[in-house]
């Protein structure tokens, strides 16, 4: 069967029941044609995750637009952007986007704009492969870029040409419906079942499932249900100018080029989850208030000043008519050596380990660093390095967030 491609009615195109014979001489190629001449596409995609060991499923909003790009574009078929937005556990709303235009792309999510330009280097672009499986580049693997019907139509494509790995068989729907089903099997084993459903002539992608792991612990459902506007708006070019007047915050405060730690004044702090020195994790999500105001303190135990920072930071607490909470966010992967740096926790403190993301996501360049958050979990004030009157400046700051 290499080499050869399924064979799928479009039954709808010519009027004829799914099970008639006539429709079929049209293989995937003709349906990835179609979803490939799909332009200046939007729509709005309801996506559900499931995991069986969860107690509530994680639904996110999608907006999706698209439009082709030039035929020089190498790297995709398409210029878009997503939009997306969910609800946290603690009921906080969660957005992000991320775009890809003329070999640029830009992805925001949590406090932190990363951007990609070929210009500068093509290496984030670029396909690997390793085993049986291959990593696309960043334009093509962001999240929910296989909602976009350019790029269903490079994975039915793939997964045509690798009959090793992939089998496709269809599924019989109501007329007006294509259905297909795309099984993975490795070794033997079903790992991941995906049907995808589509309006017929059009093409225009109706609803995704897909199921992982299936019967494993790991198991994980996944389902995209997609709404079209009757009279959708015009398309506009996508641009670095047009995406800035979309969001500016983002590209103003949180540009990975421009950011730094003193970005995030007035802002929310930046989630994130550390393992603790004494075996547990500490989690906070963003816009998720702390119980008092609070000192996230980013240290270093390789680098100067840290021992110092840990006492002046302690004695300027003790001078507040309040017990802040206070985060030691250390670099460490050691917990003794983390625990040899802060002495053990006092009330109010905690000591977390493997910090080096949380300063990265953070914008600090070097440590320590001191924030300073109110109750509500915004970012009110940054000390930056240590000196000798940063007790002063610690109760100083923090007596003004009660």
């Amino acid at each position: 069967m290499k080499g050869k491609f399924l064979r799928v009615a479009l039954a709808a195109a010519l009027s004829l029941p799914l099970g008639a014979q006539a429709a079929e001489n049209v293989d995937i190629k003709e349906i990835t044609d179609a979803l490939r001449s799909i332009d200046c596409y939007r729509a709005t995609v309801s996506y559900t995750v499931t995991l069986p060991q969860a107690e509530d499923d994680v639904r996110y909003s999608i907006g999706l637009e698209s439009m082709a790009a030039e035929p020089a574009d190498t790297l995709s078929p398409v210029n878009y952007v997503i939009d997306w937005t969910f609800k946290s556990p603690a009921g906080q709303t969660v957005s992000g986007f991320s775009a890809y235009y003329d070999g640029n792309h830009f992805r925001y999510r949590g406090d932190r704009l990363q951007e990609y330009h070929a210009g500068w280097d093509l290496t984030p672009f670029a396909s690997k492969r390793q085993g049986s499986h291959t990593f696309h580049g960043v334009q093509r693997s962001v999240q929910f870029a296989n909602l976009l019907p350019g790029f269903i139509a490079l994975d039915l494509n793939e997964m045509a040409a690798d009959t090793a790995t992939y089998t496709i068989t269809r599924i019989s729907a109501p007329q007006g419906r294509l259905k297909l089903r795309a099984v993975m099997t490795l070794q033997g084993v079903e790992c991941m079942s995906s049907v995808y459903t589509f309006a017929t002539p059009s093409m225009l992608p109706l609803e995704i499932s897909v199921e992982t792991n299936v019967g494993s612990i790991s198991e994980q459902s996944m389902e995209a249900r997609y709404v079209y506007d009757e009279h959708p708006s015009p398309c506009q070019p996508i641009t670095e100018a047009s995406l800035a007047t979309r969001w500016p915050e983002p590209f103003e405060k949180f540009r990975e080029s421009n950011f730094s730690v003193e970005s995030l004044k007035g802002s929310a702090m930046p989630g994130f989850t550390l393992p603790t020195a004494d075996g547990r994790r500490v989690t906070h999500v963003r816009g998720e208030e702390f119980g008092a105001p609070a000192m996230i303190v980013l240290l270093d135990p390789s680098k100067g000043f840290a021992a110092e920072t840990v006492k002046a930071v302690r004695q300027g607490a003790d001078k507040l008519p309040y017990e802040p909470e206070v985060l030691w966010a250390v670099t460490t992967t050691n917990p003794l050596t983390a625990v040899e740096l802060t002495g053990q926790a006092r009330s109010g403190e905690t000591i977390g380990i493997n910090a080096r993301g949380l300063m990265r996501d953070c914008g600090a360049a070097s440590l320590p660093v001191v924030i300073l958050c109110d109750s509500s979990g915004t970012v009110r004030d940054v000390i930056l390095g240590f000196n000798n009157d940063m007790a002063s400046v610690v109760m100083q700051k923090m007596s003004l967030l009660q």
